[in-house]
């Protein structure tokens, strides 16, 4: 199926349509110094400026999550994860901004300390506002916060774990029409673009949109949390959502990307003393803070793939921030 310019305006047209716009933002790119070869340019793409508290894919899903709540004038929000989610941090902000009630459903954490997300949990969640959930009930998590907010007065919206969901489907959609934008000042195209995945949708968004633009950049994909078979769901998932937008037939039926797991600390929430080194030196090479549970292995596991010989020709490593996990570990 052919598709023409108008057609890709209309489309990103119906993206922006849905979102909160005045959450998007446009976010620039840098060559990073240590990094690659005379045959490999990588670049870094700043998600991570676009705000403190609230980041990178985050933001962006958090624009069309919004205005979809608003808009449907939901009162009561649950909002499931762990205490230490970049996701959790970020949405309960906004939901409290919208003036509506959170209902956080968070996994049981035994752990005293206060640090990275724990420590903003703190001071923006109430205590009454918490069902802690233990290992045994977590795996329930979805149909326990449907069930306790369905008793309450008021219409209910639960959001999943990590923001997965259609609504957070419109915002994870600028990425790459920002990327487009960074491509037309640099004067090219990226061969590669490397991202991480936790919940994988932000990943899975970007890939089929490449594929439905008919662009050649391949998609690398790090995971920090899952298995490739696990992010095959997600895509198929991610497919089903978009294609009310493209009209279904507009995308093909697995577009290609290649998927890795970290190159060190592979399991989910791990850090070994590899992950902390790398923390430090590129704070102190590039100038770039990343945390330690993705940005960092993300990049520890591309600086692997261009020793590897994979990204030749120009790479783009999207930072999708989630700086504020740094507090509280030492380095």
């Amino acid at each position: 199926m052919r598709i023409d310019l108008d057609e890709h305006s209309r489309v990103w047209a119906s993206f922006l349509a849905v979102c909160k716009q005045d959450l998007l933002y446009q976010s620039r790119i840098h060559l990073l110094q240590s990094f690659g070869t005379a045959s490999q340019n990588v670049y870094l793409k700043r998600e991570d400026e676009s705000g403190f508290g609230t980041t990178g894919s985050k933001k962006r899903k958090i624009a069309s999550l919004l205005a979809f709540l608003t808009k449907g004038g939901y009162q009561n929000i649950g909002i499931i994860g762990g205490p230490r989610s970049n996701h959790v941090v970020s949405l309960l902000q906004w939901v409290r901004e919208s003036a509506m009630q959170p209902h956080l459903f968070l996994k049981a954490s035994h752990s005293p300390a206060l640090g990275g997300n724990a420590l903003l949990l703190d001071l923006l969640a109430k205590e009454d506002e918490i069902c802690w959930l233990e290992n045994e009930a977590w795996p329930s998590a979805l149909t326990i916060a449907e069930e306790t907010l369905a008793r309450l007065k008021g219409k209910y919206f639960v959001v999943p774990e990590g923001g997965f969901c259609e609504a957070a489907v419109p915002g994870l959609a600028t990425l790459l029409m920002d990327i487009e934008r960074n491509e037309a000042a640099l004067g090219k195209a990226f061969d590669h673009i490397c991202i991480d995945a936790g919940t994988g949708l932000t990943a899975a968004i970007l890939i089929w949109l490449n594929a439905w633009r008919k662009r050649s950049s391949q998609i690398h994909v790090i995971l920090t949390v899952g298995t490739p078979k696990s992010f095959t769901e997600v895509m198929k998932k991610a497919q089903m959502w978009l294609a009310p937008y493209l009209k279904g037939g507009a995308l093909p039926s697995m577009p290609a990307y290649r998927v890795y797991r970290s190159a060190t600390a592979a399991a989910y929430g791990s850090v070994n003393a590899t992950i902390r080194k790398a923390v430090r030196r590129y704070a102190q090479s590039e100038g770039v803070l990343c945390d330690p549970i993705y940005t960092a292995k993300l990049l520890y596991s591309c600086e692997k793939l261009l020793e590897q010989s994979v990204l030749q020709g120009s790479t783009l490593i999207i930072h999708n921030g989630g700086g504020t996990g740094l507090m509280g570990f030492k380095f």
